[in-house]
């Protein structure tokens, strides 16, 4: 990737990889470069928060499904993911 710095592609292969290796936050390091690229791209913060929720970062994994229900309002899967993480907050406070 670091002879193709500017391909989404291979970002998104390495967030990939590093999420499938647990190394979530290396794999958060390589999203936000894609982000920076593609701001309007919902799926890209659907991934954010996703793997924001697998640190247990609550208030940043609602923020990413906020903004991507922001940009694609119709897309059920992010009002659920905000509900879900809320939930499994609350499941780890009990």
């Amino acid at each position: 990737a670091s002879e193709y710095p500017n391909s989404k592609d291979l970002m998104l292969l390495q967030v990939d990889l590093y999420s499938k290796l647990n190394k979530i936050s290396e794999a958060i390091a390589n999203l936000e470069p894609a982000l920076a690229k593609d701001p309007s791209n919902d799926y890209l913060f659907y991934v954010l928060g996703y793997l924001n929720q697998k640190l247990n970062n609550t208030d940043k994994a609602v923020e990413a499904f906020k903004k991507a229900l922001a940009l694609k309002p119709d897309k059920y899967d992010y009002n659920y993911e905000i509900g879900a993480t809320y939930y499994n907050q609350g499941g780890a406070i009990a």
